[in-house]
């Protein structure tokens, strides 16, 4: 796949001069965010590998099985993580973008730095996390990430109206297109690709966990706010509550309805707690308005209490998460993975919450200094391929 990039100077005519981008209060909040969305993922899938999964969310329409109420929050909050990530994902795109140009970089080393990332991405999805998850060949979150980067090298050449247009299209017409274009058929061997690109898919070989398009209207909008925030005509501000009241406003009238966007609707009769309860794969709109909304929350949350948390020892390990979010990633996987493994199934076989909640925080024992010593060493060697993590 091939595309004649524009040139610098066609660049400059429509996308507006920015500001230089240091290690501002901005990015450090970014990396906060993206921290503490890694603490929760963390704490979802450390409770999963110990068998006291804390689901609160459907998947291929099915409602979960419900547990204890305070699994039921816990799993809310954890669902939060994934959105954040697609959402950072659009909006690191500018930030990086930015900063490399300011730095003299060329247009296409930019595109080549993400495209590297995007098969180092893939890679790790078919090899590591299929091998800790044991599981069958997978397209997971980091190969939708990596196919949203790709759209990214493409789209990020366009005027910025233009991709939010793409990034609301996307979004409208995604729940639409799911049973049309996403639905396999064995005797076409082809509609596997209407199935990876739409609909959640598992089989004896093959699976589908997060669609290509599913998310990548909200990496599009990330990358819009990032833009307009590197350009200065956006900033973060307790201003941004009013945005997350409006996106709730929007998932309550969708959740309500019932119809549209909703592949888990909330039906009639059904205890309130199921409201709640919305599909992760294929995503109901629904679903992704309210933890898009949770997340602009702790965003602004983060904004009001950083100059309390960034100086804390807490605050400073969330910074260096955020910074080396891909290596933590992989890293959690394996130790995790691990230590299920390790740890007797029969070891708080009554207290699954406990056991859950001890493995997690014996993983992070490990991962954090695992995850300084990377930071150090990466700093150490800059320029060596520890930069594409």
């Amino acid at each position: 796949m091939a595309r004649t990039l524009h040139s610098t100077a066609a660049m400059t005519r429509t996308i507006p001069p920015e500001k230089t981008v240091a290690r501002s209060q901005r990015v450090v909040l970014i990396d906060l965010l993206r921290g503490l969305a890694l603490l929760l993922m963390a704490l979802d899938h450390a409770f999963f590998m110990a068998h006291s999964p804390i689901l609160a969310e459907g998947y291929g329409g099915v409602l979960p099985f419900m547990s204890s109420p305070i699994h039921i929050i816990i799993g809310l909050l954890t669902n939060v993580a994934s959105g954040v990530f697609f959402v950072l994902a659009g909006l690191s795109v500018a930030l990086y973008e930015a900063n490399r140009r300011q730095r003299g970089q060329s247009e296409r080393s930019i595109t080549r730095y993400f495209w590297v990332r995007a098969l180092l991405l893939v890679v790790i999805d078919m090899t590591v996390a299929t091998v800790m998850w044991s599981q069958p060949v997978t397209v997971d979150v980091l190969t939708s990430i990596a196919f949203a980067l790709v759209v990214l090298m493409v789209v990020r050449h366009w005027r910025t109206r233009w991709i939010a247009l793409l990034a609301a299209a996307l979004f409208v017409l995604y729940p639409l297109l799911v049973a049309p274009l996403g639905t396999y058929n064995p005797d076409y061997p082809l509609t596997m690709i209407g199935t990876v690109l739409f609909n959640y898919y598992h089989s004896h070989t093959f699976d589908v966990e997060f669609p290509l398009l599913s998310r990548l209207s909200i990496v599009l909008c990330g990358y819009v706010v990032g833009r307009l925030l590197v350009q200065k005509r956006l900033t973060i501000s307790v201003q941004w509550l009013w945005a997350a009241g409006a996106v709730l406003v929007a998932w309550f009238v969708v959740r309500l309805n019932g119809g549209y966007g909703e592949f888990l609707p909330f039906r009639s009769g059904q205890a309130w707690p199921y409201f709640f309860i919305m599909n992760k794969q294929p995503p109901d709109s629904s679903f992704l308005l309210f933890n898009l909304a949770l997340g602009i929350l702790m965003l602004v949350a983060l904004h009001r209490l950083q100059s309390f948390i960034e100086p804390l020892r807490a605050g400073r390990w969330l910074v260096l998460l955020g910074q080396t979010s891909l290596f933590f990633y992989i890293a959690h996987l394996v130790v995790y993975g691990i230590i299920s493994r390790v740890v007797p199934t029969t070891f708080f076989y009554r207290y699954s919450l406990a056991r859950g909640l001890i493995e997690y925080l014996a993983g992070l024992v490990i991962l954090l200094p695992l995850t300084m010593a990377y930071h150090r060493l990466r700093r150490k060697y800059p320029d060596s391929v520890l930069r594409y993590l």
